[in-house]
């Protein structure tokens, strides 16, 4: 899909009603659980949402949303789950068994960062396609979910990872 096409698409999502899983509160576009007290808030900028998903009982949300400013994609994942109970185990359990997509990640770089559990490495290919992909996997915990944020941005060269460590430090949970 087209750049122009996948914006196209974005705004049309936004212009649908809202659920309950994502509001916008003042300047700032929130991601919760109507189970939880808590929120994982971005700034709003032109961030669109792409696709969103949701289980029927309430206990898994999942979100993909791009900016054309910042050049990037992100998701995040709320999943209430005993599978972990830490970012560092949430983190762990994902790289254990990341998928075909990620089984060829080079330089590949832990570190925690604004309270997530990183995983920070670059693709240098996609589906047989050669395109560089620059990924951050970040991870925490709170109250019984999983809080699984992923960041993406594409170019012709790696891309540098600076903006996608910039926009994890936007975030907040509260």
């Amino acid at each position: 899909m087209s750049r122009t096409l996948l914006f196209l698409a974005s705004a049309a999502l936004l212009a649908s009603p809202a659920t309950a899983d994502v509001r916008e509160v003042g300047s700032r576009l929130e991601f919760f659980s109507p189970h939880a007290s808590w929120a994982v808030a971005i700034p709003r900028d032109d961030w669109a949402i792409v696709q969103r998903k949701s289980r029927r009982d309430g206990t898994g949300f999942y979100y993909l949303v791009a900016s054309r400013s910042h050049s990037l994609q992100f998701s995040i994942y709320l999943d209430r789950t005993a599978q972990c109970a830490s970012g560092a185990a949430c983190r762990a359990l994902f790289w254990s068994n990341p998928g075909p997509m990620f089984r060829d990640a080079q330089d590949v770089r832990q570190y925690e960062r604004n309270g997530f559990h990183v995983l920070q490495f670059y693709l240098d290919g996609v589906g047989g396609i050669p395109i560089m992909q620059t990924n951050l996997s970040a991870h925490t915990y709170r109250d019984g979910y999983w809080i699984d944020i992923r960041i993406t941005k594409v170019g012709e060269q790696v891309p540098d990872p600076a903006p996608m460590i910039e926009f994890l430090d936007s975030i907040s949970v509260q």
